[in-house]
């Protein structure tokens, strides 16, 4: 028999620094790494989409949840669902003496239902090595059924006194733990500790820098996408968190698509640029849609990657391609477009609107470069240097207060400066290491 279960979370008022971690509609501030079981309707690019709310009555009346279905694989004795804030939790010891609650709505077909909530340092934690790693466990448990009901949770365990208070960036969420069944939850409005992006402003031309600016709707996905730490913290990209892409190895269309938070419109020197790490030499494509989508408006461009192992950034420009009666609130990335039978894994940050790198930008003052070294005598202050190679990627940026400075990339280059005062200019370059 199949048993219906589902959570809802409220939206109370913050107390004691309090943060609702999900509603399924305006707070969306946690990001779903893995899971056993289901997600209806389904567990996409790290972002569970919101399900319609059936029992808009009692103490979950908001229009969505989230429905959440165990896996009775008996091999998945434990059936988890990992979640990550896009900053670390602040500090939980409030939470360990009681000071602050955890709260969850939860609905469930049975009374008696089990929830466990713990508390983790991802670095530290791996799935077969209990209890290292894990801060503190928390649990409630339903009272009634086939009604909404807001669990309080209490704490039941610190199985590693190792981990501190502060610094946890990870959450398990488990449904009747040691349980094998076949049953589905609804629930809705966690409340928990909260975290540095909580109250971030939103940043309407950075659509993605799986931080703080999340500033789109992961909607499908062949492959698997997730929200991970930066495995290579340099060059262009030294944020912490990025987005790892584990393309499908059986679709040659293999896609992320997504919907923006407010239709795009470009000005005439705006792109769109992305940062991207990877091992491949493969082609990336991005497509822009009107509201049809596949079926109604449609532009792309398509960018090449060196496979260097390295962050660089890169820029699609659509220039004057899209007409300005068309509202673009679409997007779709596909990695390795055309090809089938490798699961390729990519990186990806910073996806965003921004001015582009353009020569006519730049007002003219006089740059020299001899050998490998640039003289910036004519500017003043502190000088921000960018190197470009001629597909538009960002192969380095450094700032300097000296009048010189040694440029380490080689090939055909263009190199953009720009000082405190705004004086601005670029040159070409061809140089061979």
């Amino acid at each position: 028999m199949k048993y219906i279960f589902t959570f809802c979370l409220l939206i109370p008022s913050i107390l004691f620094a309090q943060a609702t971690l999900e509603d399924f509609e305006e707070n969306r501030n946690i990001s779903y790494g893995f899971k056993h079981g289901e997600f209806d309707p389904g567990l996409v690019a790290a972002v569970v989409q919101p399900y319609s709310n059936p029992y808009t009555s009692g103490a979950n009346p908001s229009e969505y949840c989230g429905l959440y279905t165990k896996n009775p694989n008996p091999n998945d004795s434990i059936d988890v669902i990992v979640f990550n804030p896009y900053a670390n939790f602040e500090d939980i010891s409030d939470y360990v003496d009681g000071t602050k609650q955890i709260t969850l709505d939860v609905w469930s077909s049975t009374p008696s239902t089990t929830v466990q909530i713990t508390f983790e340092n991802s670095n530290m934690a791996e799935p077969d090595n209990f209890p290292v790693g894990r801060h503190s466990v928390f649990e409630a448990t339903t009272t009634v059924s086939s009604a909404w009901e807001t669990l309080t949770f209490s704490l039941i365990a610190l199985p590693d006194s190792l981990v501190p208070d502060a610094g946890l960036d990870q959450g398990v969420l488990v449904f009747n733990p040691s349980v094998l069944e076949y049953a589905s939850f609804y629930y809705d409005n966690l409340v928990g500790p909260s975290n540095d992006c909580i109250d971030a402003s939103p940043m309407q031309n950075v659509y993605d820098d799986f931080e703080c600016q999340r500033n789109l709707d992961y909607t499908f996905t062949h492959g698997a996408l997730s929200l991970i730490p930066n495995p290579d913290q340099s060059g262009v990209n030294t944020s912490s968190r990025v987005g790892q892409y584990v393309r499908s190895d059986w679709s040659a269309s293999d896609v992320v698509y997504f919907d923006f938070d407010a239709p795009i419109v470009f000005d005439a020197n705006e792109v769109i640029s992305i940062k991207i790490w990877s091992q491949y030499s493969k082609d990336v494509k991005l497509a822009l849609q009107d509201e049809d989508g596949v079926d109604g408006f449609s532009v792309d461009q398509t960018i090449s990657l060196p496979g260097n192992s390295q962050w660089q950034e890169f820029e699609f420009n659509f220039g004057s391609s899209i007409p300005s009666n068309v509202d673009i609130v679409k997007g779709v990335l596909l990695f390795a477009p055309g090809e089938t039978g490798a699961p390729y894994t990519f990186y990806y940050d910073d996806l965003q609107k921004k001015e582009t790198t353009s020569v006519s930008e730049y007002q003219s003052l006089n740059l020299k470069i001899s050998n490998n070294k640039l003289f910036l005598g004519e500017f003043e202050g502190l000088k921000n240097v960018k190197v470009y190679d001629f597909a538009g990627r960002l192969l380095s940026e450094q700032s300097t207060s000296e009048n010189e400075l040694i440029i380490n990339n080689s090939g055909l280059l263009l190199i953009h400066v720009i000082d405190e005062n705004g004086n601005s200019s670029s040159i070409k370059y061809y140089q061979n290491l």
